[in-house]
Formats: structure tokens, C-alpha cells, sequence
């Protein structure tokens, strides 16, 4: 039952005294707190009081209006330290709080934030080029985190910013820069170093992050996985990255050390996302590649720096730069000889991780044949599962893995012959166990579609199809020397498109005759 208390206040430095009324409430819990507030009368403390039982009992999560109160800059280092996230996220997140929120609404009580101030607060932010728009985005998606707490802590009825949209951007967002196949391996054979080309290779070719190679133990490269289609065994070998050490993590630490000195932080710690830790098939022309490197060095982590110790992201940015954006030749000595040779720019602003962005947009132009789905594509890159049962039914085969496999092993001897002129290596010493499943064998395989009838020109003689001349039927030759199949079938003339590649249809000259 709501009551009301006589109080009186002596001021210390006149000596006069002041009467007032102050109103105390029943909680729902039993207690009887105060009134925020002075009154003049008895009856105007006792109404407030009541008003807030009222509301207890109205609403079960009334929230004590005194907790609305709390600033932001005492809650939300309350908030980051009860929540468990790895330590880089929480660094982050504390430095978003420190440098971005803290500025403008550490002193403001969290029950005065509205959507309104927010939003005028980020446009006159981004106007005057203090943070750009994604940094802004993500301290206000923490902002939304840290005031939904809140109302689950009892602090809030409800989070003003809750589900509310800012503006689009007034600037188009900037796209990720990534090559074709020839500036990929330009950039690679650029590379002083064979522990750099092939980590350039690897982002490339597999869609590997610069961490999880970083991180990438010798044990987990090339491990054999035999895989059983229809009546044979076959080999593949994979990258396994480790659920634990897989990815190499690069940031400086918060705190800063004894000596008061902020210290870059380099360690192995468990990969991005839920799916990160998974095995990525290797194309077999890296195979090769990989086998002869790792005989050359007995490093436990064989991609890392120069000294035998973990490049860390600044390291490789330089390489990039160096590799991609050109050298100038410097000046020469006095006996008339450069001291070295400068080169052309490769593709300006590329980085390692745009290889990455070039992996997948590589699968995407070869899946028009629906020979690479969306879950191949996901389990590929570490992404997590497409939403909905979709996610739940998708499934991946090991035919669907060779395919991509054999598709990657021709994008890159095509790309290949046209940047240095070498031709895939003979039958004997290719790892490719299953030539089938190349693109001409798919293609082979398949019913022929409307415009490959018509470029078939069909025609009926004695009862029987025949295709017009030098035309090769669609189908798949048997080699009596080694007893397997061979993709030596292709649609389509010499020199004009292939409809998995986009590229030249190859001859009997060509590099792709040799790949089985």
C-alpha cells in the first residue's frame, strides 16, 4: 500500500530548513521504494506512489524508472564484460563503444535514447567524414545489442532502436577488387618467394582466407581421402583446416602490456564462422605444386614469413602491392646496370582477399551446366548453410567434388597456356584419376539442348544420325592402352567458344588434349 513520509532538509551553508513530502510504493517483490521527486502535499506523494503500483500491476516487467537512468557509459562496459565472444570480437566491440558511442551518449541515460537522436547523430557523423557509413552501421547495431540487454535486465520497458532502418547510403559502396585468372597467376609468378606464390595460389584456387593459411600446419596439407564411385576407388587430397589452431589471428590488444605499449597480437585460434573448419579439395595441378614445396622445407607452418615467423596482415599488404600495383626500376649504378628491372601493374589495389572473392565468382561462370550447387559452393568457402530446409536437405557427393575439380584443372592450364605457354603434363604423371568428369565429358554425357541441335546439324541418312563433317560426336572414347575414359569429345568446332569456360574450343594442338 503506497504511503507518504514527512522529510525535511537543512541547508548547511544558510541554516534554513525546507519541508517536503516524498512518496514511497509497494513492489511486486515486496519492497518499497521511493519516489523519484519532492511534493509539496501529502496527497500529491501518496498519488505518485499509487500510480506506480498500478503500473506493477498492469504490467509484471514494470521497470523501476530509476534504472532508466543508468548512462551508457556505465552500462556498456557491463554489458561486454558478461558477454563470452572470442577476444578479437570483444576488442572490437570495445573500441566501437570507446572511440564511436562513449564521445557522443556516454553521459546520456539509456532510457532517454531515441531512434531520432540516433539517427540525426549518425547523418551529421557521416556528413562531417568523422567515421564512414559501415562504421557507423556497426556501433549502432552494438548500440541496439547493449539497450535490448537492457530490457532483458529489467532497465527498459523496450528498445526504442529496435528493428528501425537507417537511410541508404548517399555513397555507393566501394566493390571488392578481384582478378581474372591470368592477373591471378601473373601476380603469383611475381613472387620472389615460393612460400608467396603459393599462398597466392591457394587463395586463388581453393578460397582460402589469409588466416586459415597462415595457420596452415604442414600435417593438415595434402591429406589422402579415397572416395567410392560406382565400382572404383579413388583419390583426392584435401586442406583440412583445424576446428582449434586452423586460422591465424591478427590484432592488437586492448590493454596495453607493463610497459604501457600497445603490442600487435599474433596467435592460432579456431577459424571464422560455424563451418570454417573443413577440408577444401586441392585441384591436382597444386597438388604437385605443394608436394615438391613441402620436400623443400621442413617448417611446421610452411606459409608463413620469411624469418619462420607469422606474417602478419600489414606484411602481406606490402607483398600485394609489390606483386600487383608494379615496381618502378630503380636508378642505375655507375657501371650503366639497373639494379634491377621494374614491372607493369597487374591489377591496382588487389588484395589477398579479393583471390578469395575471385574463387567463388569462378564457380559461379562454371555452374551453368548445374554442375557446382549452392552447397558445394557454401561448404567451399566456409559459409555457413542456406537458410530454411534448403540448408537441411542439401547435400554434397563426392561426383560433385570431382567435377569441380576437373573444372578448376581446366580453367587453370587453359589461363596457363596463355600467360607462360606450358601445356598440362602427359597422362602418366597427371594425379587426375578421373577425366570423366572434365566439362567436355559432362557436356558428352547429357542430352544435347536446343542450340547444340542446331549446331549439331543432324542429319538422316539410311535410318541412322550422323553429325556434319568435322564436327565430333558427343561422345566418350575409350583408351585401350590404360582402360580409362577419356574426355577427348567436345561440342562445337575448334576455336569458337566452350560453353563451360567461355574460352576458345581447343584443337588437337591445343593444351587440353593432354589433360585426362
Amino acid at each position: 500500500m503506497a504511503y507518504a513520509e514527512e522529510r525535511t532538509v537543512k541547508n548547511r551553508r544558510t541554516g534554513k530548513t525546507t519541508t517536503y513530502w516524498s512518496g514511497r510504493w509497494k513492489k511486486p517483490d515486496g519492497t518499497y521504494p521511493r519516489v523519484k521527486g519532492r511534493f509539496k502535499t501529502e496527497a500529491l506523494a501518496i498519488k505518485a506512489a499509487e500510480t506506480l503500483e498500478e503500473q506493477a500491476r498492469a504490467n509484471p516487467k514494470f521497470v523501476d524508472p530509476r534504472k532508466a537512468l543508468t548512462p551508457l557509459r556505465d552500462w556498456g562496459p557491463k554489458y561486454l564484460a558478461a558477454r563470452k565472444t572470442a577476444e578479437q570480437t570483444t576488442i572490437t566491440r570495445t573500441g566501437r563503444l570507446r572511440n564511436i558511442l562513449l564521445p557522443t551518449w556516454g553521459d546520456v541515460a539509456i532510457g532517454k535514447i531515441t531512434w531520432w537522436g540516433v539517427q540525426t547523430w549518425a547523418e551529421d557523423v557521416e556528413d562531417r567524414g568523422i567515421y564512414d557509413y559501415d562504421s557507423i552501421g556497426d556501433a549502432i547495431t552494438l548500440l541496439s545489442m547493449m539497450l535490448t540487454a537492457a530490457v532483458d535486465a529489467d532497465m527498459l520497458t523496450i528498445n526504442p532502436i529496435a528493428g528501425r532502418r537507417r537511410p541508404p547510403r548517399s555513397r555507393p559502396r566501394r566493390e571488392k577488387i578481384w582478378p581474372t585468372t591470368e592477373q591471378a597467376l601473373r601476380a603469383g609468378d611475381r613472387c620472389w618467394r615460393e612460400a608467396d606464390r603459393l599462398t597466392i595460389q591457394l587463395a586463388t584456387w581453393c578460397g582460402m582466407r589469409w588466416g586459415e593459411i597462415g595457420g596452415l600446419h604442414r600435417d593438415n596439407c595434402l591429406v589422402e581421402v579415397v572416395d567410392h564411385i560406382g565400382d572404383r576407388e579413388v583419390t583426392r587430397y584435401v586442406i583440412r583446416i583445424d576446428p582449434e589452431t586452423g586460422a591465424l589471428k591478427d590484432y592488437f590488444p586492448d590493454k596495453p602490456d607493463s610497459l604501457g605499449v600497445r603490442r600487435r597480437k599474433l596467435f592460432l585460434g579456431p577459424p571464422k564462422g560455424e563451418r570454417g573448419a573443413r577440408s577444401i579439395d586441392v585441384p591436382f595441378f597444386l597438388v604437385t605444386e605443394l608436394r615438391a614445396f613441402l620436400a623443400s622445407t621442413d617448417r611446421a607452418y610452411p606459409f608463413n614469413g620469411p624469418r619462420a615467423k607469422f606474417r602478419t596482415k600489414d606484411g602481406w599488404r606490402d607483398v600485394m602491392r609489390a606483386v600487383c600495383d608494379g615496381v618502378q626500376a630503380p636508378g642505375k649504378r655507375r657501371s650503366g646496370r639497373a639494379l634491377r628491372n621494374g614491372w607493369e601493374p597487374v591489377l591496382l589495389g588487389l588484395g589477398l582477399h579479393g583471390c578469395r572473392h575471385a574463387h567463388k565468382t569462378w564457380m559461379e561462370e562454371g555452374d551453368h551446366l548445374g554442375q557446382m550447387p549452392d552447397a558445394l559452393q557454401r561448404e567451399r568457402m566456409g559459409h555457413s548453410k542456406a537458410p530454411g530446409m534448403k540448408g537441411v536437405y542439401d547435400k554434397v557427393t563426392p561426383e560433385m567434388r570431382w567435377r569441380l575439380l576437373a573444372y578448376l584443372e581446366e580453367r587453370y592450364w587453359t589461363s596457363r597456356f596463355r600467360v607462360s605457354g606450358e601445356r598440362p603434363p602427359a597422362i602418366e604423371n597427371n594425379p587426375n584419376p578421373l577425366p570423366i568428369f572434365s566439362q567436355e565429358a559432362i557436356r558428352a554425357s547429357r542430352a544435347p539442348r536446343r542450340h547444340e541441335f542446331k549446331a549439331l546439324r543432324i542429319r538422316h541418312t539410311s535410318g541412322k544420325r550422323s553429325p556434319s563433317p568435322g564436327l565430333s560426336a558427343p561422345t566418350a572414347h575409350k583408351d585401350p592402352q590404360r582402360g580409362r575414359l577419356l574426355a577427348g569429345a567436345s561440342i562445337g568446332k575448334p576455336g569458337h567458344p566452350s560453353p563451360a569456360t567461355g574460352l576458345p574450343q581447343p584443337d588437337e594442338s591445343s593444351a587440353y588434349r593432354n589433360v585426362r
